[in-house]
């Protein structure tokens, strides 16, 4: 995050920052969603004790973090900017609420954000010069079986 920017952020100025880089309010509640996983590192200044899960499933990838944005169980801490962008009233809210128990349609509305991210700073001219070069890596590295997986398949199962 730029310097002004963090886990207390505002929504306005989180979008602003997202928008001067060519990105929409659902692309931002969609990347947002990759809280699911984390834990907190040094945000004690928020009150998010060190370690705590977004969720109640932290490590897994799911959608538990957009319901338990508005709706926190035991033990789940939310950053103030996640709380601001969640706000049902607010552009980000608005596609945020539209995640909370749809699986699929976040995780395409991720996947689509992400390539774009992934990119970000690239010249559009340039970006048909990339060629995915996973196919390489030795056999048994993650990344190239996560890559071969289709996209439901790229999830946290409970046998990992």
């Amino acid at each position: 995050m730029p310097p002004g920017f963090g886990p207390g952020s505002d929504h306005d100025s989180l979008l602003q920052l997202f928008v001067d880089k060519g990105f929409s309010a659902a692309e931002l509640a969609a990347l947002i969603g990759a809280h699911t996983t984390s834990t907190a590192f040094n945000q004690k200044a928020n009150n998010v004790p060190v370690n705590a899960p977004q969720d109640s499933t932290p490590g897994k990838w799911d959608i538990n973090y957009y319901a338990e944005t508005y709706n926190p169980p035991a033990g789940v801490s939310r950053f103030d900017s996640d709380i601001n962008l969640s706000q049902k009233n607010t552009t980000v809210g608005k596609q945020f609420a539209g995640f909370v128990g749809q699986q699929n349609k976040w995780g395409s509305a991720f996947a689509n954000a992400m390539a774009k991210l992934s990119v970000l700073g690239i010249p559009a001219s340039a970006q048909g010069n990339f060629a995915d070069c996973t196919g390489f890596l030795p056999a048994g590295t993650a990344v190239k079986m996560i890559r071969s997986a289709p996209l439901a398949g790229r999830v946290y199962s409970e046998s990992e």
